[in-house]
């Protein structure tokens, strides 16, 4: 039987956990030079390096909407990914 390790990891729009498993806002990322925050693809491709692979994918859309910095409504969309790799 396989060994697998796990993972599981946050992104939303408003902030992420990137592969270090370190969570950072937005505004954060953005200020240290990640342009594609909004990008969840971009975000996946890079969780899945390394030999990782997504085995669940959770959102949730009953979420609130949130005020931003200048006042508007935005929707946080929160999503919770699993991922695994088989150890060698």
């Amino acid at each position: 039987m396989a060994e697998w390790e796990h993972k599981d990891r946050y992104w939303s729009n408003l902030g992420m956990q990137m592969a270090d498993g370190k969570r950072y806002s937005v505004k954060q990322l953005k200020k240290a030079g990640v342009t594609n925050t909004s990008d969840f693809s971009a975000w996946l491709d890079m969780q899945c390096k390394d030999g990782w692979e997504v085995i669940k994918i959770a959102r949730d859309f009953s979420a609130d909407p949130v005020k931003d910095a200048y006042g508007d409504s935005v929707f946080y969309n929160k999503t919770w990914c699993v991922f695994r790799r088989k150890l060698e």
